[in-house]
């Protein structure tokens, strides 16, 4: 907690404690915050760990566009990718995969691949595709309206 007066006392994280941006991401992991930046829908937060990489081109519009990718091609068996988003009040995200997803036989452990959404109010998102039809796929979707 920091006091700046007897009035005013501001909240804070202890020096060096994790937060939600501090902590390693596992192997396969991302996260994107997508919040409104001067009338635009802007990803303020991006990073990720591989095999997964996550892309941010630039867009003519106020749609954050974000596209999500693994190093090497595609995945084998016991590979997990996750992506965690937020999306604040009133933006917009399209979310896509730079293109079908592979996955190659293995006769280990299955990969898979995992989606966690959470929409503040009047936000949307498109996401297609996120799949292929060898690895299956778990959606979170947490709607804050």
């Amino acid at each position: 907690m920091t006091v700046l007066d007897e009035s005013i006392k501001i909240a804070t994280p202890d020096v060096g404690a994790p937060t939600r941006s501090t902590l390693p991401l596992p192997p396969g992991h991302g996260r994107i915050d997508i919040n409104r930046v001067n009338g635009r829908s802007v990803a303020t937060r991006c990073s990720a760990a591989s095999p997964l990489k996550i892309l941010t081109p630039r867009s003519q519009g106020n749609t954050a566009s974000i596209v999500t990718s693994t190093y090497g091609g595609g995945l084998v068996g016991g590979d997990v990718i996750r992506v965690d988003l937020h999306a604040s009040a009133d933006t917009r995200t399209v979310l896509t995969t730079q293109a079908s997803t592979k996955v190659y036989r293995t006769v280990g452990p299955p990969c898979r691949q995992e989606l966690s959404v959470t929409l503040e109010t009047d936000a949307i998102m498109i996401c297609a595709p996120i799949r292929s039809s060898a690895t299956p796929v778990r959606v979170w979707l947490n709607i804050n309206a």
